[in-house]
């Protein structure tokens, strides 16, 4: 709920104590995963990083290994360290194969495309925003719909299809306004008015 609030100190603090009373690795699995998140969002890379591994070694199957994976690359990505953690997200779509449901598969290919994105390569950002944004259609997600609608105009903005990414960033802002995603809302609205400009 602190999470969900943008309270991410004061989620941190609880998610320490949680880890604290953990004893079972499925749950020193779920508190390692949620430390790592929020550490993300605090800008503490290096610690989400840390975190995530920890996750990783908790993993008592393969949807819990997949998880770490994922925060594995999500941390490298802020830290440019983009091959790297393409190697991860390639592992730890493996790992989820079988358990991903709609909602993960969008989770996947948003982070796939933003990795594709600094490395240039152009179709393969396209194309893995374009599967997320059916994902997430499917999944019903708004969070995940509005990620994939900004992941679709960095694409086309990377293109060049100036047009296109305003319509797609247009349609991101006005997703995350309607349900109140300020994280997703904050980083496209720049976007937005660098297209309008």
């Amino acid at each position: 709920a602190e999470q969900q609030s943008l309270r991410f100190e004061r989620a941190l603090g609880l998610a320490v104590k949680a880890a604290a009373l953990a004893h079972e690795p499925a749950l020193l699995h779920s508190t390692s995963t949620l430390m790592g998140e929020l550490l993300l969002q605090l800008g503490r890379t290096h610690d989400a990083l840390a975190a995530y591994r920890e996750a990783l070694d908790f993993a008592v199957d393969p949807e819990g290994r997949g998880r770490g994976l994922f925060g594995i690359a999500s941390a490298l990505r802020v830290m440019d360290r983009h091959e790297e953690a393409l190697e991860a997200l390639d592992r730890a779509e493996a790992q989820l194969a079988n358990t991903a449901d709609a909602r993960t598969k969008a989770q996947l290919q948003t982070l796939r495309g933003n990795l594709c994105f600094p490395l240039g390569r152009f179709d393969a950002c396209l194309e893995s925003h374009q599967r997320a944004h059916r994902f997430a259609i499917e999944a019903d997600s708004a969070l995940e719909i509005a990620r994939a609608l900004g992941g679709l105009g960095d694409a086309y903005y990377q293109r060049g299809e100036l047009v296109t990414a305003r319509t797609h960033f247009a349609q991101c802002v006005q997703e995350a306004r309607k349900h109140n995603l300020a994280n997703v809302l904050l980083s496209k609205l720049r976007m937005l008015a660098l297209n309008e400009a």
